[in-house]
Formats: C-alpha cells, structure tokens, sequence
C-alpha cells in the first residue's frame, strides 16, 4: 500500500483523513486475489506524538476505515498500523 496524502507527525492532526491505494495485489493463503492493485483505502489520523528532538522521529497512528474497490463500491473496515519501516 501507498499513501496518496502526505502525513507527518510535524502538521498532521488527530482526525485528518488520508486516501492510500494498494501497489501490489493482496492474496489469500491459496494465492486468491482478494484485493487488486489499484483499491483504494480511506482512513484517517488517530493520534499525533511530535518529534521533541531534532534527531528523533515522530509518531502517527492511523487507522483504516474503507477499502473502496474498483467499481466504487465501499466496505467498512476498522484495522490500524501497528508499524512501518
């Protein structure tokens, strides 16, 4: 996945939404696509920890919301990023 809106913890703010779309197609344990490159995935800010120190990262939370397929059709989702490198 790669978000389309830019996010930093140094102008970001809790509720902010963001758009993402998905770069690589997601399989299932059988090798079933069940999420075509190209879906789009809405969600939005949860929480904001800034960078104190000039050679420290930040933090954002995020939280997904919607996975709008390609016909444009949506369903809810609730999931968060736990991490990325």
């Amino acid at each position: 996945m790669e978000i389309d809106d830019q996010l930093s913890s140094s102008n970001s703010r809790v509720g902010d939404r963001f758009r993402a779309h998905v770069a690589s197609p997601v399989t299932d344990t059988a090798g079933k696509m069940i999420i075509p490159v190209g879906t789009i995935i809405e969600g939005h800010v949860s929480a904001v920890r800034k960078a104190k120190w000039r050679h420290r990262s930040g933090t954002l939370s995020i939280v997904f919301d919607r996975i709008r397929k390609l016909d444009n059709s949506a369903t809810d989702v609730r999931a968060t990023l736990t991490s990325a490198k």
